[in-house]
């Protein structure tokens, strides 16, 4: 169904390292060179290698033959080290891109980098501290600068009181700095109750930042497609379908947050129609090539734990068809 090809294209950044997968490197890496041969490998997004892994990855490789003989070039998303304070990031950040550069030297024919994914250090998100918000983005983007290839810079936000005032900032930044394209990460999950963003607070987010055409990619909680109970957690989780549907139907023309609430909510798999032409969502509709736009220039992914899971639940629900493909 190329509707829901498009919706799912390289949507799956494959974070097997994470909870409450937390696979070893070794295993993580071995299955994401496998789903680089799935059925549905253009599903398939970037690996998420934390810096601090780099290292043990670069020996992991260089270990296993099959690494370097793969004809497939493997695709990485890089995770900065964070920390607790603004004037440790400077060094920390050096050492990071050091890691990168031996990566991509060791490996130039074999892997693709073009995006990096950082938490800012916990002081800058203090509310007395939003001029130092201001001050990170500086500094990030100073670093980054002169990284070849390097095309998507995610920032992680948290979902708190002066979440807007740090998107507005994203907004100016990127509006003064034609060269530089500071992009959104939202946590839309987690391990416990009180990881899990409500509705309201998600699709708060989701308008602002559609309204300033900031490109967004969202992490953890996603593994099905609508919305779940899960008694591992003990709450609600998100589905991908009701946040991805938000993100496309917002960025194309802005949704109310009360009607992004009711589709995170409420709709579940009825709620969404893939065809050949488009997607219906409840009752309105994207063809294909406005998907396609959308896709390309603002919403991005989600990191999973798990690349197989959420293709098993969309089988399990009559949007695949065919065999399941291990």
């Amino acid at each position: 169904m190329q509707s829901l090809n498009i919706f799912m294209h390289e949507l799956l950044d494959y974070a097997g390292l994470f909870p409450p997968a937390k696979l070893t490197l070794q295993e993580s890496l071995l299955n994401y060179s496998s789903y680089t041969k799935h059925k549905q490998k253009n599903w398939l997004g970037k690996f998420i290698l934390p810096s601090n892994k780099i290292e043990d990855c670069i020996e992991i490789m260089l270990n296993q033959k099959f690494f370097k003989s793969n004809d497939t070039n493997l695709n990485f998303s890089i995770i900065l080290n964070s920390c607790e304070k603004f004037n440790d990031f400077n060094k920390i950040i050096d050492s990071d891109l050091k890691s990168l550069k031996n990566f991509e030297s060791t490996f130039k024919n074999n892997i693709h980098i073009d995006s990096i994914e950082f938490l800012p250090p916990k002081e800058v998100f203090q509310p007395s501290n939003l001029s130092l918000f201001k001050n990170m983005l500086f500094l990030v983007n100073d670093k980054l600068l002169n990284v070849n290839k390097l095309k998507f810079k995610f920032l992680e936000i948290p979902f708190s009181e002066n979440i807007n005032e740090y998107i507005e900032f994203i907004s100016e930044f990127n509006t003064q700095h034609k060269d530089t394209n500071f992009c959104i990460k939202l946590r839309t999950g987690g391990v416990t109750p009180n990881q899990i963003p409500s509705a309201f607070h998600i699709a708060q987010a989701i308008r602002l930042s559609a309204e300033k055409q900031i490109p967004i990619k969202t992490t953890a909680g996603l593994h099905v497609p609508v919305p779940n109970d899960n008694p591992e957690v003990g709450a609600r989780l998100h589905g991908f379908f009701n946040i991805f549907s938000c993100l496309l139907l917002c960025y194309k023309k802005l949704l109310t947050i009360s009607e992004m609430e009711n589709i995170l909510t409420n709709y579940s798999y009825s709620d969404f129609k893939f065809t050949e032409e488009g997607l219906t969502i409840g009752n309105k509709f994207l063809a294909n090539v406005e998907m396609t736009q959308l896709r390309n220039s603002f919403i991005k992914s989600f990191g999973t734990c798990s690349f197989l899971e959420p293709i098993e639940h969309l089988h399990e629900n009559n949007f695949l068809e065919g065999k399941k493909h291990a």
